[in-house]
């Protein structure tokens, strides 16, 4: 892996912390809008810097972040 898509796939990588950190604190402070308004966009971009990786032995990341998106939708539409 060269070291711009290594840096690409940390980017994402942090995109995924950021997003599990922004779900918890929205779960203590019971405001899901919180996880759509900054945690779909945040997905958004990691599944990007993921795809600018081009790392293939790690493509199931992707469907973490989609999974993240649709799972952060639901969640607003229950609260």
């Amino acid at each position: 892996m060269k070291s711009k898509e290594k840096f690409f796939f940390i980017l994402s990588i942090l995109c995924l912390i950021s997003f599990i950190l922004i779900v918890s604190q929205s779960i203590y402070i019971h405001n899901f809008g919180n996880v759509v308004m900054i945690g779909v966009p945040l997905c958004l971009i990691g599944a990007i810097f993921l795809s600018i990786s081009k790392t293939e032995k790690y493509g199931w990341i992707s469907w973490i972040f989609l999974l993240l998106i649709i799972s952060s939708i639901t969640l607003l539409a229950n609260s």
